[in-house]
């Protein structure tokens, strides 16, 4: 193996623990072969022999710091440790001394390359962001990469589903490992090679050239690009770069142009040329005055809201990928081309104007809504939604209602626990006693163990106000004309009679459709039980016949809040059965991030629009929902979580339960 040039280290194997034995091989690797680099993890930071796992930071038997899902700031940190430990000051970034008593020993300051930094089984991959910030960074030069376990599932085709389906461990009879399940099932690509949702996301973030656009403080519109090569790419003569030109109406292009850059432009002109050390060399600032124009014509049409993207792809053919495929790409909202266009985010829908009044009739307790362009039904008996129909065209299943969700299907990695290694079944309740089993227990079982996933849905109150926002009760009307409708539902929802959530739902329904507000508020200490919350959300289960979809959101594929850097904000259209993501174990999936609208249509011409705004408030107070249509804006709540632009969105054909109950896709 030493004579392929693709090898360009050696490891002394993996989770093995440390001993006499792998120093002894140490030695032997680096006489032997002297050229490469020599890597492994098994080894502590003190020289210890841990039986099974370790730190890599073992000075004797790895030439870098390459330890295991350490986090962000804990690669930081073990950095920091190293070079002190050794007596390395931060500034210095050569130390060629590594003969020591007459053997090549590691070198003092070494670079760190963590051998696993994200786990790529099923739905997963989440963060990788904040690694490549790291791995980028000029101020941590020590932190080079790391490796993602692992690029294949390791699936075989079941004899008796010859579609396309693959099997694991013990679906192949007795013997063939049902103890190890889908153990071999982890990577970036399945057993087809199918690129997941993730594989994606790791591209984007590996792409050889970033684009930035930079703000513009003047008042002419103007477009400026700063490019910069991050890594080997190829030459920039063979490299065609192009702008595009969105809306957020619709999923159509509206300008395109192309540019062009000279080979010296790029830093790393062959895979075997030193990158200058000069931070200006690798970029190049470049004005795209024609992007600029057609955006400021655009925006003079009256297309309120654009995305800039650009692109870098392959104009030759290579003997790794056909011509025209994408090497980078990003893109960029238009409140940054100019000051003179600001886009304002608060809410993007675009809801024709809708005028009119409400005729409301109320019977034994189920309030009858007409709208100018809708109906519906709620019984406020039960506090739930009963019908939502567009003339004869029910929209949502009937007597379904609007439910609200704190569990999902678990994703593999959220069954990686204690309680998951151990091989006896009846162990499992015991390591669930244990002091510090929070810490070691996977979330699905922490998130059952507080019953997150058998919540009860118990109506504590329901209120009914008009146009003053005066509270009625039933009696009060019968057959009345209003301009709004406000129904307020609480609801306590319990494991074991105990609360764990308190909800209020407030049912604004107004000419132009229904304005739902929710407030949620964990009760309870529960919440310290428990790492992590699986989803606080709503639910609408649809008519099966609305299978198309559109929305303003990330994509075009499976995006998550922390999974999102590889997809762009646009309009996508699709089909709720092309939402759902096949991982060989079926989990959460189909996911899109920053949604601001989704719009479902059937084949007789029905459609529900959903749009998505976020408060400042935690709840909407009378004074802001009086007069109020599903046009205006709502501003942000401050306190929201970074990164936020919308709302985490996902249609299925398949439950909750469904999802969690299946082994197989077949």
């Amino acid at each position: 193996s030493r004579n392929y040039p693709a090898i360009i280290g050696w490891s002394l194997g993996n989770e093995s623990g440390c001993g006499v034995n792998t120093r002894v091989c140490a030695d032997w690797v680096r006489a032997t072969d002297p050229s490469r680099f020599l890597q492994y993890e098994g080894g502590s930071f003190n020289g210890d022999s841990p039986m099974i796992l370790g730190d890599g930071r073992d000075p004797y038997c790895s030439d870098v710091i390459c330890p295991m899902y350490d986090s962000p700031l804990r690669a930081v940190q073990v950095v920091k440790e190293e070079n002190k430990r050794h007596g390395v000051p931060e500034d210095k970034v050569d130390d060629r001394d590594r003969m020591r008593n007459g053997k090549l020993c590691a070198p003092k300051k070494r670079p760190f390359i963590l051998c696993e930094y994200a786990h790529a089984m099923g739905n997963s991959s989440g963060n990788l962001h904040h690694y490549w910030e790291l791995f980028r960074s000029d101020m941590h030069p020590q932190m080079q990469g790391g490796f993602i376990w692992d690029w294949v599932e390791q699936g075989l085709s079941v004899p008796q589903y010859m579609d396309g389906n693959f099997g694991y461990g013990g679906d192949f009879g007795p013997t063939s490992g049902k103890s190890d399940t889908r153990f071999c099932i982890n990577g970036m690509v399945s057993a087809d090679r199918i690129p997941h949702p993730a594989c994606f996301e790791a591209k984007h973030l590996m792409q050889p050239v970033s684009f930035r656009l930079r703000e513009n403080t003047g008042e002419i519109v103007a477009i400026y690009i700063d490019i910069t090569c991050l890594s080997h790419c190829p030459p920039f003569s063979e490299l065609a770069f192009e702008w595009e030109v969105f809306g957020f109406e619709n999923d159509k292009r509206l300008a395109y142009g192309e540019f062009s850059l000279k080979d010296e432009d790029c830093p790393y002109p062959s895979m075997f040329a030193l990158p200058s050390t000069d931070p200006a060399d690798k970029c190049r600032t470049l004005g795209l005055q024609k992007a600029a124009k057609a955006c400021t014509k655009l925006y003079e049409n009256g297309h309120e809201y654009l995305s800039l993207v650009v692109s870098a792809k392959l104009a030759v053919e290579k003997p790794w990928a056909d011509k025209g495929y994408l090497i980078a790409t990003q893109s960029f909202n238009a409140d940054s081309l100019s000051t003179a266009f600001r886009v304002q985010f608060e809410n993007l829908e675009t809801v024709e104007d809708v005028t009119g009044t409400l005729e409301v009739v109320s019977r034994n307790g189920i309030v009858q809504v007409v709208g100018p362009s809708y109906g519906s039904e709620f019984d406020c008996n039960k506090g739930k939604l009963l019908t939502l129909h567009t003339g004869d065209q029910n929209l949502i299943v009937p007597a379904s209602g609007l439910s609200h969700s704190f569990y999902r299907a678990a994703t593999d990695n959220d069954l990686g626990g204690l309680e998951s290694m151990l091989p006896v079944e009846a162990l499992k309740p015991i390591a669930a006693k244990i002091p510090f089993s929070k810490g070691v227990l996977s979330y699905d079982h922490q998130w059952k163990g507080v019953g997150l996933d058998k919540l009860v849905s118990k109506t504590t109150l329901v209120e009914i106000a008009g146009d003053k926002d005066e509270l009625i009760k039933d009696e009060d009307f019968k057959n009345e004309s209003l301009s709004q409708l406000r129904i307020t539902v609480h609801e306590d929802h319990l494991h074991n009679n105990r609360v764990r959530f308190k909800t209020k739902t407030i049912y604004c329904y107004l000419a132009s459709g229904i304005l739902v507000d929710i407030d949620v508020a964990a009760q309870g200490s529960f919440v310290k039980n428990i790492l992590s919350l699986p989803r606080v959300g709503a639910k609408l289960i649809l008519s099966p016949e609305l299978n198309k979809l559109t929305y303003l959101g990330c994509g075009p594929h499976e995006t998550y809040p922390d999974r999102k850097k590889g997809a762009q904000l646009g309009v996508y259209s699709t089909t709720v059965d092309d939402m759902h993501v096949a991982y060989m174990m079926p989990c959460e999936n189909g996911g899109r991030a920053d949604v601001h609208w989704a719009s479902f249509s059937g084949p007789n011409g029905e459609s529900l629009r959903v749009s998505y705004a976020f408060p400042e408030s935690d709840m909407i107070n009378p004074e802001v929902i009086e007069g109020m249509d599903l046009n205006a804006k709502l501003p942000k709540r401050k306190d929201r979580p970074a990164g936020y632009n919308g709302a985490q969105f996902s249609a299925s054909r398949y439950t909750v339960p469904e999802l969690r109950k299946a082994m197989h896709q077949f």
